[in-house]
């Protein structure tokens, strides 16, 4: 299956996703993010069909609540430019497919968000976080959750980690996808 994968991974950002997450190499809760653009899109596709920039506007309006407005219109604009050379038409599979490249080069909006904070709040510049300093630059970010959930948070970042860091590190790459699933949900 690895080998499917690979062969195919260049022309797709969702199988190269995929592989990653076999591999080892993406975080399993960027799979899950995936995931939920494509239960947003559904029910968005039986609302309003995608066949226009302005109705990739729209979702993105739903799918980025309380982001900020530049780095949204960065996306729509990113997007448009992609569909624009390609001379093709916006449709479900094709956003996916963009937001899913832009989440594995890190540029994906809710990904970005929380790897910028998380990196800037790094104090140590260690790349990561233990689980006291976590919660710490964590519970702010998602209010709503309880200390425990912010624990089940930040033991998930960790169980997809290498231990690369330290055993009980999770990398700012793995809270910020774990944060980003929990923020869409």
């Amino acid at each position: 299956m690895l080998v499917a994968c690979e062969e195919h991974a260049a022309a797709h950002a969702v199988i190269r996703l995929f592989a990653g997450v076999l591999m080892g190499t993406v975080h399993e809760a960027a799979l899950r993010h995936a995931m939920l653009w494509r239960s947003l899109l559904a029910k968005q596709e039986h609302a309003m069909p995608l066949r226009s920039a302005q109705a990739f506007g729209q979702t993105l309006a739903c799918l980025y609540v309380g982001a900020r407005d530049d780095d949204v219109q960065d996306t729509f604009t990113a997007f448009e430019t992609r569909i624009s050379e390609r001379g093709c038409e916006p449709t479900s599979a094709a956003v996916i497919e963009f937001l899913t490249e832009q989440l594995l080069t890190g540029k994906e909006v809710r990904y970005a968000k929380f790897a910028r904070i998380l990196a800037w709040k790094d104090a140590g510049s260690r790349g990561g976080f233990s689980c006291s300093a976590f919660l710490h630059v964590g519970m702010p970010l998602l209010p709503h959750k309880s200390r425990e959930e912010m624990v089940l948070v930040f033991d998930e970042a960790l169980a997809g980690e290498d231990g690369a860091l330290g055993q009980s590190v999770a990398s700012v790459d793995a809270l910020a996808h774990v944060l980003s699933v929990v923020e869409m949900q």
